[in-house]
């Protein structure tokens, strides 16, 4: 018997977070087995399956997410004799948020050219901020 949890994912959601953002970007099985929970909840069993990777590896993998908060226990199912926790994404798609970013980030300082790389970036940067922001105060 499945017992879900009845809320979606977040569309989309920033990471705020270094040690979070480490956490996804530090091994490339961890973006495909996010991507799994995004596209609904999973046991890291199913998970395996689907990758063609070990449980145990997959199952490592998804606990790190969950610590990091990128993944979240959604219910429970009954498998044979045992019950199995499922695990989704906290959001469709996650952003890293520009203070993440250093010195590449979001900055409004004067600038000798307004064209350049670094000047575009630095303003793209802001306007996800931004967006970003205004995303968290609507759902408030």
């Amino acid at each position: 018997m499945t017992r879900p949890d009845s809320t979606s994912p977040a569309p989309l959601e920033a990471i705020r977070d270094a040690a979070a953002a480490r956490v996804l970007l530090q091994h490339p099985l961890r973006a495909r087995v996010r991507a799994l929970g995004a596209a609904g909840a999973r046991s890291p069993a199913d998970m395996a399956r689907e990758l063609g990777e070990t449980r145990q590896k997959v199952h490592f993998h998804v606990i790190k997410l969950g610590e990091a908060g990128l993944l979240e226990r959604a219910g429970t199912a009954r498998k044979r004799n045992m019950t199995e926790q499922r695990w989704r994404a906290t959001a469709r798609s996650y952003v890293l948020a520009p203070e993440l970013l250093g010195g590449a980030g979001a900055h409004d300082l004067p600038v000798e050219d307004a064209a350049s790389a670094t000047t575009l970036m630095a303003r793209a940067a802001l306007v996800k901020r931004n967006s970003l922001d205004s995303d968290r105060l609507a759902r408030r």
